[in-house]
C-alpha cells in the first residue's frame, strides 16, 4: 500500500500497485501550477484502488491538446494532491511530491522541455526528454 497526502495533513490517499510513466513536466500549467519549474507526477490506474480521504478542490483547465484536466487540492493548505484527464477518467496523476515515501517515485523522463524555463533543464541529466507530451509508444 502507497499512500500520500497533503502538507496539513487535511487529504490522504492511498493505492496498491505500481506507478505508470512517472516524470517531470514544465509545461506552462505546471510551472503557474507549482510556481517552480514544474510538476513531479505519475500515473495510478483505476485498478490501482486510488482512494482520497478529506475535502479538496478542483480547478479546472484545458490541455495544450485541449483536454479538460481537473486538479484537485487539499482544501486548507491548498497543496496539488493530484490530476484528472478527461482523456483518460479512470486514470489518476498523482503529485510525487505528496507522497509519504519519496523513494516511491523515480523519474523516467521530462516532457515538455520546449517550454522549460532554461534553468529548469541541468546540464548531463539522463533523463529521457520530449518536447511535448510523448505519443503512444514513447515517441
Amino acid at each position: 500500500m502507497t499512500t500520500g497526502g497533503c502538507y496539513c495533513g487535511a487529504v490522504r490517499y492511498r493505492f496498491e500497485g505500481g506507478v505508470m510513466w512517472p516524470g517531470l513536466c514544465h509545461c506552462e500549467i505546471c510551472r503557474k501550477f507549482s510556481g517552480a519549474a514544474g510538476g513531479a507526477w505519475f500515473g495510478v490506474g483505476g485498478d490501482g484502488g486510488f482512494a482520497v480521504e478529506g475535502e479538496v478542490a478542483v480547478y479546472s483547465c484545458k490541455s495544450d491538446s485541449g483536454n479538460d484536466i481537473s486538479r484537485a487540492v487539499c482544501a486548507k493548505c491548498r497543496a496539488p494532491i493530484y490530476n484528472v484527464n478527461s482523456m483518460m477518467p479512470d486514470m489518476h496523476v498523482i503529485a510525487a511530491g505528496s507522497l509519504d515515501d519519496p523513494s516511491v517515485f523515480a523519474p523516467q523522463m521530462r516532457i515538455y522541455c520546449d517550454s522549460a524555463a532554461p534553468w529548469a533543464l541541468p546540464a548531463g541529466d539522463t533523463l529521457k526528454r520530449f518536447g511535448g507530451m510523448p505519443r503512444a509508444g514513447g515517441e
